[in-house]
């Protein structure tokens, strides 16, 4: 089940939910027994907790994603997925290479500012497909990742833009399928309904895009 996780999201970019399940049961267990990690060598691992709490950080109302084990969900969907391992593997050097070139430092190792200006850098130049194109699963397949390159950028931020991306991706998934994620959206599905009302701004939002919208 993990490893068809994996493949989905490699591949239509779509995370299945029962494997997002399994995997952060495991995740759980794991913690409990104080296992190391699957695949993400220790500077590696070091650099991926970063990069996630960057993200996703503590506030007021939510913890980061390093404190519910978005790392090592990573870790897991990494360990079943050659694509995903090699991905993050040359991710994570080039963004070393790139943080020394810069700032004479590897990423771990710059100031927080710098690191965030580097963030900023590749998240403006990454590319994400424009959902109102989407042709269905087929053509999301064949043409897997062909956005994650990032067209736009300049050709030396590209390796970059198409690594944070994918970091961001599975940062997202990992923390909005975990207890702690669904508690924080308020997600209330699950449940029996006696009876569904639909909300106001949905009918609104309906009404105002009908073709009959104006007419008594």
């Amino acid at each position: 089940m993990l490893r068809a996780s994996a493949l989905a999201l490699t591949s239509v970019g779509v995370l299945d939910l029962r494997g997002a399940r399994v995997a952060h049961a495991l995740i759980q267990q794991r913690n409990d027994d104080a296992a190391e990690q699957l695949w993400f060598k220790a500077h590696e691992w070091e650099t991926l907790v970063r990069l996630v709490d960057m993200i996703l950080p503590e506030d007021d109302v939510s913890p980061s994603a390093a404190d519910i084990g978005v790392p090592e969900f990573i870790d897991l969907m990494c360990s079943h997925s050659g694509r995903l391992q090699q991905t993050f593997s040359s991710g994570l050097l080039w963004l070393d290479a790139h943080t020394r070139r810069q700032h004479g430092s590897r990423f771990v190792e710059c100031t927080p500012e710098q690191q965030a200006a580097v963030l900023d850098l590749l998240a403006e130049h990454g590319s994400e497909p424009d959902p109102r194109n989407y042709e269905g699963p087929e053509a999301s397949v064949e043409y897997a990742g062909f956005f994650d390159y990032g067209l736009d950028a300049p050709s030396h931020l590209r390796p970059g833009a198409s690594f944070f991306g994918w970091v961001r991706r599975l940062a997202m998934d990992g923390y909005y399928t975990s207890p702690e994620g669904i508690s924080d959206v308020g997600y209330e599905g699950n449940t029996y309904l006696r009876r569904y009302t639909v909300p106001d701004e949905a009918l609104e939002y309906a009404l105002a895009r009908s073709p009959f919208a104006g007419e008594q």
